[in-house]
């Protein structure tokens, strides 16, 4: 063996300040990628084609609700995918390792943890990698949790539906005030069309306009408002009455105005209805005061109520407010109050609902005692509850005090027409008696005048006999005197005859048919 002894020492060296560098690259791009997929909060996969292993980072099988296994079998990550979900990503799977599209695989499924059942939407991206022969080897990406920024968008959908379907205007603006956005019910009850300067204040009624710019001066500062205010329509110019509901959006970091929002309500038919109400009012008010009557609201409780100036004047109460109903009811007096209390228990009855009564009342600083008369009716709920009850109360002291005087005055005519009655009917009984009498007289007289006249009638025709003889006979041996004198008693036995005849049929006449007629005198005279 020969002696061996070192003679000297080779050195080899190789450059590796590159690959040294490279390394270090690598390794921080690794820590950057890892900081930024923790920044992201991304879940990473990996799929290995031919053993079919599944690996994820923790992030990962915590939303699969996995224990922290490195590896795990496809099937067992897909079986967190809901099932209605499953055979939509089976199938972008397949296409993405087939190639299709690059092998670039991009979808949205939900997931769902296997231990807490929480769902999440997730946004996953992947790429599947090819070798040489164009068979995939690697399939791998990540999975985002999109659930919020989903269930926003999907909630944008709904508010954007919901603004373009309203029947409200809704629009947004820019500071400057320029209309960037007008939803349907806006260009209807507008008339506008959407144009790059079209401004807030272009929509506003040309005489509210003053009222429109102060109100948006000073929007910077109080943030909203809410008032009522014309509109105009850009194709008719007609005002359109609209409840104006304004508001400004901010920057969330920098608190800076980006925009202003307007929501407005169409008011045109219930301003006309206001209009005609308030006309309605005034007209009954104006009845009211010409009646002088009162008006009265009493609660479904009978615990609180309300009345105009008159009413609180009737009953000495403030100008303003609510009152006790209690605090009325002791205005009342006391003769009436439970009759009053009663009525108005009875009013909240849906078989009755109505109240009409009178009673007095006394205002307790005044003492002025009036006597009223109170009608109302009670309004019923669908269910037949009473809501509210309402009426009028009108003075009727006056009324009252004519109606007694009436009833007295009829009263004291009553016993007068009694008492002239009675007198009326003692002055008829005497008549009567009277009338008796009178007939009774009548008869006799008639009695007595057929007697007499029969039996004057027996002597005057002796007489009448005797001188129609001495006619005959011896009237020629009478003197010329005595011819005289003879015819003289003729006329005046003929007369008596007459008058005998005229009295007989007289004292027979039931009836007065007196007829008065001239006569001559002077021919009574020469016949007397």
């Amino acid at each position: 063996m020969i002696d061996q002894k070192i003679g000297g020492i080779l050195t080899t060296c190789t450059e590796t300040t590159e690959a040294v560098t490279t390394l270090k690259r690598l390794k921080e791009s690794e820590n950057q990628l890892k900081f930024a997929i923790d920044a992201a909060e991304l879940g990473t996969w990996d799929y290995n084609p031919h053993s079919h292993i599944f690996t994820a980072n923790d992030r990962l099988k915590n939303w699969f609700g996995l224990d922290d296994e490195i590896e795990m079998d496809l099937s067992l990550a897909i079986q967190t995918i809901i099932p209605e979900d499953q055979s939509r990503v089976k199938s972008a799977i397949d296409d993405a390792l087939k190639g299709v599209n690059g092998g670039k695989y991009s979808i949205n499924y939900t997931i769902e943890n296997i231990k807490t059942k929480e769902r999440k939407i997730v946004l996953v991206l992947g790429r599947a990698w090819f070798d040489e022969e164009n068979k995939p080897y690697r399939f791998n990406g990540t999975m985002h949790d999109v659930s919020e920024k989903f269930l926003a968008e999907k909630d944008r959908v709904k508010l954007h539906a919901i603004i373009e379907n309203s029947n409200d205007l809704v629009s947004l603006a820019i500071p400057e005030n320029i209309i960037e956005y007008l939803n349907k019910a806006g260009y209807k009850l507008l008339g506008n069309k959407l144009r790059s300067d079209l401004t807030i204040i272009d929509c506003i009624y040309k005489d509210d306009r003053k009222i429109a710019l102060s109100l948006l001066s000073e929007l910077e500062k109080n943030g909203s408002f809410s008032t009522e205010i014309r509109f105009q329509n850009a194709l008719n110019n007609e005002a359109v009455w609209m409840k104006w509901n304004a508001f400004t959006i901010n920057d969330p970091d920098t608190n800076e105005i980006v925009g202003i929002a307007t929501i407005c309500t169409n008011i045109q038919q219930q301003r006309e209805r206001e209009l005609v109400f308030k006309n309605k009012k005034e007209q009954l008010q104006l009845a009211l005061d010409v009646a002088e009557m009162a008006m009265w609201e009493i609660d479904s409780e009978l615990e609180s109520a309300t009345g105009d100036k008159r009413l609180r004047e009737w009953f000495g109460f403030s100008e303003h407010g609510n009152f006790n109903l209690n605090s009325g009811l002791d205005q009342v007096s006391k003769s009436h109050r439970d009759k009053v209390k009663y009525a108005l228990e009875q009013c909240l009855d849906f078989n009755h609902g109505l109240l009409d009564m009178e009673f007095p009342i006394e205002n307790p600083y005044t003492g002025l005692r009036r006597i009223v008369r109170a009608k109302g009716k009670t309004w019923f709920d669908g269910q037949n509850k009473p809501v509210r009850m309402i009426g009028v109360m009108q003075d009727i002291t006056q009324i009252v005090k004519a109606r007694t005087e009436l009833e007295n005055f009829s009263k004291e005519l009553k016993k007068q027409v009694e008492e002239r009655t009675k007198q009326l009917q003692r002055t008829n009984t005497a008549l009567q008696d009277s009338v008796k009498k009178l007939e009774t007289a009548n008869a006799e007289l008639e009695s007595f005048a057929y007697i007499s006249s029969h039996d004057l009638q027996e002597p005057l025709r002796k007489i009448q006999m005797y001188t129609s003889l001495i006619s005959e006979r011896g009237e020629a041996e009478l003197t010329e005197r005595g011819q005289k004198y003879f015819e003289k008693i003729n006329v005046s036995a003929s007369r008596m005859r007459t008058l005998i005849d005229d009295l007989l049929a007289f004292s027979r006449t039931e009836v007065d048919a007196t007829q008065f007629v001239e006569t001559d005198l002077n021919k009574s005279l020469q016949q007397s």
